[in-house]
This record gives structure tokens, sequence and C-alpha cells, in this order.
């Protein structure tokens, strides 16, 4: 397991930094713990990052199996507080490229080299699913996240470490791909501003999996022409930019490229039914043009249906489906 020097650990952070769109400057000197504007836009921010290595928690003859640990040492308690600026704890595992948050309020003071645990599924978990979540058994909960989502963590900093408080909200964070948490039976119950975190950490987790998740329905074959070869895409099915859409797995299809660019333009659609369909209007214009060439191909394919997947909850919502076939200029069905 790699183990870097604090220099490196700040090229990781200021790294996920400019992932997320961001500028930022390091105030000399540059020393740990490190002083950091960044910006976007009229958005600014200053934090104090107190970074280290996530490593193995201990001798392997002692420590449970999975575990890791963040050591702080090298510097003094208390820890730095400054109006205006936030304090960042955060661990960094470089095999996974990852990040653990800590929070900060519960660590102002320590004694002499003091770990924090993190378990391994957390890790794995955040590589999946964008962020992770574990209580400790203090009620500390620590926040792993990728690297795309650094300056989301830090707007988000005091929230983030009050999600999962309770079992049922715990629950709810395990399956942060699976549903609309917000439609959840006992989710309003939740405090505002927790549900606002979790709502957003949610969404972005089913973002950041809707690919794998809809390839993986359609078996990575085209839903139109049954096509593999590595070459399938997910296309929403209600865009992303219009409201209502999702990324749930059924507002998804797989597609191989040319399907994806033909239903995109509204040439080739698929109706509630699932039926395949061919916009002639769209392609008599296309003939008048001289474009026709291969038309053929979109005639046979408009007399099939679509592939499905094995799972009713995977399959196209007939809903997602007509109103995909509006926002591309279908006649309303």
């Amino acid at each position: 397991m790699a183990n870097l020097a604090k220099s490196e650990l700040l090229e990781r952070f200021l790294e996920s930094v400019a992932i997320c769109g961001w500028q930022s400057i390091v105030s000399e000197p540059r020393q740990h713990p490190f002083l950091i504007s960044l910006w976007s836009g009229i958005d600014a921010l200053r934090v104090r990052l107190y970074i280290w290595n996530i490593s193995p928690g201990g001798p392997s003859t002692v420590r449970p199996e999975g575990e890791y640990r963040i050591q702080i040492t090298g510097v003094t308690s208390p820890l730095l507080t400054t109006p205006g600026i936030q304090s960042l704890l955060l661990g960094w595992e470089e095999d996974r490229k990852v990040f653990t948050a800590y929070d900060f309020r519960r660590h102002l003071t320590f004694g002499s080299s003091p770990s924090i645990q993190v378990r391994a599924s957390t890790l794995e978990r955040s590589v999946e699913l964008g962020y992770a979540f574990q209580r400790r058994t203090n009620g500390e909960i620590i926040v792993a996240l990728v690297q795309d989502q650094v300056v989301n963590y830090i707007s988000k900093q005091a929230d983030m470490h009050r999600v999962g408080v309770t079992e049922f909200e715990e629950d709810l964070l395990e399956n942060l791909s699976q549903e609309d948490l917000s439609n959840t039976e006992g989710f309003d119950h939740i405090p505002s501003e927790r549900q606002t975190t979790i709502a957003a950490v949610a969404r972005f987790s089913r973002e950041r999996t809707f690919r794998d998740r809809v390839l993986r329905a359609y078996s990575h074959q085209c839903s139109v022409c049954r096509l593999q070869l590595d070459l399938v895409q997910a296309a929403h099915i209600v865009p992303v930019k219009v409201p209502g859409s999702t990324d749930l797995t059924s507002n998804g299809l797989a597609l191989c490229p040319n399907d994806h660019l033909a239903y995109d333009k509204g040439l080739l659609g698929v109706s509630p039914e699932y039926r395949i369909l061919c916009n002639h209007s769209k392609l008599e214009e296309l003939r008048m043009e001289g474009f026709q060439g291969g038309e053929e191909t979109l005639l046979v394919k408009a007399s099939n249906t679509i592939v499905l997947p094995g799972r009713a909850s995977d399959r196209p919502n007939p809903d997602y489906l007509r109103r995909g076939m509006e926002v591309r200029g279908w006649p309303a069905t």
C-alpha cells in the first residue's frame, strides 16, 4: 500500500478540487496543515487541510480483518480553528483513490499519536457509489468519498457528518443507488437538513452507477439491434436536462452508438408498449436532403420490439418512454 509524502497528499487534494471544476491556491509556506483558497466563479471557500495516509490498522496480529486507519501524527493538540476557514480532517487511500473525512469537531484535542479506524468495506462502497458512510461506536459519522465529490463534501461538511445517525438513515444510505429515497416511507420524518443531504448523495450515487446498472440490466447488448462487442451505451429515456428525468434504471435504455444517436435525434423511438418506431416524417426530410442511405436497416428495426431486462423493475417505465418521445418531437400517444 502506497505511503505518500505530505506534498503528494496535498497534490491529490488539489487534483480532486480541479476535477470538481474549481481552482485553488495554497498559501505559503506550504506546511501541514495546508491553508488553501478555493473558488469557482463567484463561489469561494477557504480551508485548512489536515491529511494523512490511510493504512492498515496496526499490526496484523492484533487488528481486525479489513480495518484501516489514519494516525494523527506531526501536529499538536488542539487542532487549529480560525473563523471563516473550514478545517478538514481527511485520509487518503492511494490504491482506491478515495478520501475519508472525519468530524473535525470530535478530534480537536487528542492524546499521543491517536488513530481513527475505518472499515475496508466503507472504502470499497465509496468507490462503487461515490459516497459511503460509517457510524463509529462513539457515534461519529465517517464519510468516504471519491475525488469528484471533494468540493460537494466541503460545501455540506457539517450536514454530511449528521446523516446516518439513526438506523433508518443507515438503511437509506445502504441503498443509495437503488431507489428514489424521497418516496421512501418514513423519509419525511427525517429532519429537513438531513433530508436534503441524503437526497443529494443518493442522486449523485444514482448518476454515478446509471451506466453500469443499465448495461448490466440489458446484458451489455443494444436493446434495439442486440449488438454487444463492448460498444453499447446507457441512454437516458427522459434526457438529464428535462424536468422529471431520473437516474433510475427504468429511465434507461442500452443502445449501440448508431441507435443511441438515432434515438436522441427522434429518428428512432420506443413506444410505451416497447415497440421500435421509425419517424417517417423525419425520414422523408432526410430523403429530400439526399441522406436516405441505410433507411432499409431502420425500417426493418421498426418492425420489432426492444429487448427487455429480466427484472421487471429494470424495464423502461412507460411514462418515461411517453415523455421521452414528447421531448424528441414525436406526437403525443
